[in-house]
Formats: C-alpha cells, structure tokens, sequence
C-alpha cells in the first residue's frame, strides 16, 4: 500500500510540474509533504534532478 501512494504521489508530481504553474511549496502541500524540502529531496533521490530542472526539461 505504502509503496502504490508513492507511486501516485510521483505520478502526480510531474503532471503538476509539466502542466502547472503552481510553486513547489504548493505541490508539496498538495502532494502531503512535511514541506517544501522534504519533497524537492524525495524528488532529487527519484529523479536525479530537482523538481525545477524537471520542470524547465518538460516545459
């Protein structure tokens, strides 16, 4: 179970970083993280880049 909520929550994470406006403080609040650094960690860590060079690379 733990393990399908990460899933959404990445899922989830890059459709509002392509297609959203929103600022990384309000994804993460959205998303249900602790705050803005815990999820830009959690992404890096997945990712291999920050949510922002996500952004600028799907943009």
């Amino acid at each position: 179970m733990v393990e399908y909520i990460h899933r959404v929550k990445r899922e989830e994470a890059e459709v509002l970083l392509q297609d959203s406006d929103y600022t990384l403080g309000e994804i993460s609040n959205y998303l249900g993280y602790a705050n803005q650094s815990h999820f830009i960690a959690v992404f890096r860590r997945i990712y291999s880049m920050t949510p922002m060079r996500y952004r600028d690379r799907c943009r």
